[in-house]
């Protein structure tokens, strides 16, 4: 890592450094985010820059909503023809 990737080689020594000494308040949290930023950079220094976008969270909980009020819609609209129906059976009798 020193050689590719001279900054994740320091996280990685100063996580190891935190695990194995004298540990400072809050080290779990500091070694906890070393691994996290070297798991996330780590594949594309090893092969080369990935094409993926970032996740857009706010699009795709739109999407998501969008689909689940669609569906809500739906059941309801289903519901409401349901009950007409039966309105109208229990007029007719």
């Amino acid at each position: 890592m020193r050689r590719n990737a001279p900054s994740l080689g320091q996280l990685y020594e100063g996580a190891v450094t935190l695990l194995y000494t004298n540990p400072i308040p809050g080290h779990v949290r500091f070694v906890a985010h070393a691994v996290r930023e070297i798991r996330n950079r780590l594949p594309d220094t090893i092969g080369g820059p990935t094409k993926k976008k970032r996740l857009d969270y706010t699009s795709r909980l739109d999407d998501i909503a969008g689909h689940a009020g669609a569906d809500r819609r739906s059941r309801w609209q289903h519901r409401a023809q349901y009950h007409h129906h039966s309105n109208r059976r229990a007029a007719i009798r």
